[in-house]
């Protein structure tokens, strides 16, 4: 890629030393797939052809991968931040509204897809052990898929209700919490799941799982809006947003709070 194509689809660079940079993680990171790709040929050589030397020269191409997507793992952050989106825009209320929306139908097909699917699945394994199984045995997966239905249409019930207050919360006013980025932390299997973390003397506690592009542009004291509506007596996380790419609307400027977190 020429360096007018990589200042294009990293627009924050400025200096040749950060180009270089750039070019250092992707190149690394080319040779850390192209050797991926050299160890997995090598291994379906040593299954289909009996390619002796296959597993060891796998084995190697495998562990020297490694190497490289390690090795360029330093230069992640530094890429994230040279690939960074400068523009802002607009948070709206009607965008809240529309994305809590989304949100609901988004969840409610997958869940009931899902639940549908297993259903037929297990239908099928049912009916497939013939008809002297299923007199026998038709009263207990009656009850099995009765209890899988029910709880579904209750998450369903409790999802829409939820969603429903969430909607009279912010059409009624919410709370914007100007708060700065306590912690950042990892979970999950090899860290793959992003968490900012953030506290508040007044309104709470709170964790909120963000994109690796964003982990990786934000330094912990970084301030963030904290969309927060109030669920009894506490106050409920709904979204965050990054000051660097949004501005409030006038609205919903009346609700902003701004706190020196603890």
């Amino acid at each position: 890629m020429s360096d007018e194509k990589l200042k294009e689809k990293f627009p924050n660079i400025k200096t040749e030393e950060e180009l270089f940079e750039v070019k250092k993680y992707l190149f690394k990171r080319a040779c850390g797939i192209i050797l991926l790709l050299i160890a997995f040929v090598c291994l379906v050589l040593d299954e289909v052809a009996a390619f002796e030397a296959g597993l060891p020269w796998s084995t190697i191409c495998a562990l020297l991968a490694v190497f490289f997507f390690y090795s360029s793992w330093k230069h992640k952050d530094f890429v994230f931040r040279m690939k960074e989106d400068k523009t802002r825009e607009i948070i709206t209320k009607k965008m809240m509204l529309d994305e809590m929306c989304d949100n609901y139908s988004a969840n409610k097909r997958l869940i009931g897809f899902g639940v549908a699917g297993w259903s037929v699945f297990m239908l099928f394994i049912f009916c497939k052990n013939g008809m002297d199984y299923i007199s026998h045995n038709w009263i207990g997966f009656v009850i099995v898929m009765g209890i899988i239905w029910t709880l579904f249409i209750i998450w369903l019930i409790a999802s829409k209700l939820d969603m429903d207050k969430a909607r009279q919360s912010l059409e009624e006013g919410v709370v914007v919490l100007s708060s700065p980025v306590k912690k950042k932390f990892t979970s999950g299997k090899g860290g793959n799941l992003h968490y900012f973390s953030f506290e508040s003397e007044n309104y709470g506690k709170y964790n909120k799982m963000v994109l690796e592009s964003e982990y990786y542009v934000t330094e912990v004291g970084d301030a963030y809006y904290l969309l927060l509506r109030k669920a009894k007596k506490k106050y409920k996380l709904m979204a965050i947003f990054s000051p660097k790419k949004w501005e409030l609307d006038e609205e919903l400027k009346k609700y902003l709070v701004e706190e020196v977190n603890i």
